[in-house]
């Protein structure tokens, strides 16, 4: 996902949470009391900024931009992966925002329409590679 940018990235997360003022803890606890999503920018963290800087400006709520944030790395990265072509079958959550953010997790398995039965997230999965399963 970085060959470009950050944008999908856990260092575009950290970028983000510092707009927030908070941490990636606090993103993911802020995610859980959303009531909005609003468009944002997540190819890049610049682009990103100027759509959250505006939102926070405007009096959004620091849980719905924070809800926005994480749903456009969940864009981002189905939009980088997939290229058009739909993702279907079993998903392995390998990483640290995966394995850290419970929130983001959930968005890709929303945005996915993914079914427990096709979701795989191992122990350790911050750690582990996909060619480790693999073998």
């Amino acid at each position: 996902m970085n060959e470009t940018c950050a944008g999908g990235a856990g260092a575009f997360i950290h970028q983000m949470t510092q707009v927030l003022k908070t941490d990636t803890v606090g993103i993911n606890e802020l995610f859980k009391n959303h009531k909005t999503i609003y468009p944002i920018a997540a190819r890049c963290g610049v682009f990103a900024k100027t759509d959250v800087l505006p939102l926070l400006n405007e009096g959004a709520a620091k849980e719905d931009i924070a809800a926005s944030i994480l749903q456009a790395v969940v864009n981002q990265t189905i939009g980088g992966l997939a290229r058009g072509r739909a993702i279907k079958g079993n998903v392995c959550f390998l990483g640290g925002p995966l394995f850290f953010l419970s929130e983001l997790r959930n968005c890709f398995i929303k945005s996915l329409r993914l079914k427990s039965e096709n979701i795989s997230f191992p122990n350790n999965a911050h750690f582990l590679f996909l060619s480790e399963l693999l073998c």
